[in-house]
């Protein structure tokens, strides 16, 4: 199966509707995957409406505008279960709220018998990215408004353009993450426009060049203590303070990591194996 050739290191962006809020009683009825690719949505996605077999109650029809009657022509939940674990496999699942998503995808999947994602997939959720550790619930639009990015409007809220919407938002909350690493101030909401943007990430990425060399650039005159620091024009200071790396030690590290890479392919290699059996139970079934 060609998921199983680039099984690792890929990020989804993952969104659902719903035709409520209880997971016991309402169901799932789109689910939106997105595959990124150097932090932008790719080509491979997964997207389906789906028959929720119940009513969609007035609240969330409001917000994506989906009703029962319109899906009743689509497929339910269980026949497209196979190919939605095939799509998402292993990868890193990015969500809003994740755990509102997770409640209805593993209610789904238990009652046909199949495990909760979360022992198999390294979960990020956007709120966990624009506020640490904190575990406050963030509505998406307000999250929005913070990145720079105009929110949906009620009754557009559907899964597949809000996947789009969260790609874009953690995007620019990585790329502020990035820029406070490198010590460059981000860019304040509002003036997060695609240009804007691609200066400061090039600005970022020629900072980690200057440090990864070990090189001092031309520019304003290094800041005591050996700290890295944008000052003037923006030029990053490697820290002379610290233990160097030898070629020697590179090398070592790289053949350790290299090392570790084939065992994690092997392991993958047989959870993937697993997964593909579980697969083939739940569509024989």
């Amino acid at each position: 199966m060609p998921w199983l050739e680039d099984i690792r290191g890929r990020q989804l962006v993952l969104e659902i509707a719903t035709s409520g809020l209880d997971p016991r009683t309402d169901r799932v009825l789109e689910i939106a995957c997105l595959q990124l690719e150097d932090g932008r949505p790719g080509a491979r996605q997964f997207h389906r409406l789906l028959d929720p077999g119940v009513e969609v109650t007035s609240a969330a029809w409001r917000i994506h505008g989906h009703s029962a009657t319109g899906l009743r022509s689509c497929p339910r939940f269980a026949e497209v279960a196979v190919d939605f674990l095939e799509f998402i496999a292993f990868d890193d699942l990015i969500i809003h709220h994740a755990e509102f998503d997770l409640h209805f995808l593993n209610a789904e999947l238990a009652r046909l018998g199949s495990s909760d994602l979360r022992r198999r997939h390294h979960v990020i959720d956007t709120i966990w990215v624009a506020r640490g550790d904190q575990q406050e619930k963030i509505p998406f639009g307000v999250l929005c408004r913070e990145a720079g990015v105009e929110p949906l409007a009620p009754g557009q809220r559907n899964a597949l353009a809000q996947a789009h919407r969260q790609a874009e938002v953690y995007a620019l909350l990585k790329a502020a993450e990035n820029h406070r690493e490198a010590g460059v101030e981000p860019l304040a909401p509002g003036q997060r426009n695609a240009p804007a943007q691609a200066r400061g990430q090039a600005e970022v990425h020629a900072l980690l060049k200057a440090a990864e060399n070990h090189r001092v650039p031309s520019g304003p005159e290094p800041v005591s203590g050996g700290r890295r620091k944008a000052q003037g024009n923006a030029k990053l200071l490697p820290d002379s303070s610290g233990p160097q790396i030898l070629p020697v030690q590179k090398k070592g590290l790289r053949l350790a990591m290299s090392g570790l890479m084939l065992v994690s392919a092997a392991v993958t290699l047989v959870l993937s194996t697993m997964l593909l059996v579980q697969a083939v139970q739940l569509w024989w079934a």
